[in-house]
């Protein structure tokens, strides 16, 4: 059986300024740092085969701290 978890990005700085986003690559917020940390924690005892991240690097920090548990590194798809 396959398991398929999506995740959003955590809060960017566009997010606080009140910006849309679209394509801008913007960094994450403090909060987002926070959100990163209880992401991690969150999916520490759960088993992952394969990250998956837009280019972006809100997406791809988000993915990072799955991955990064695991000991695997986020797979960038600009798709």
């Amino acid at each position: 059986m396959v398991t398929l978890y999506l995740i959003r990005h955590c809060e960017a700085e566009g997010n606080v300024l009140g910006i849309f986003q679209g394509s801008t690559d913007l960094d994450i917020s403090m909060v987002g740092k926070k959100q990163l940390e209880f992401l991690s924690k969150r999916f520490n005892s759960i088993h992952i085969d394969k990250v998956y991240s837009s280019p972006l690097i809100r997406a791809y920090k988000t993915a990072e701290a799955v991955a990064a548990s695991k000991g695997l590194r986020p797979i960038v798809d600009a798709g």
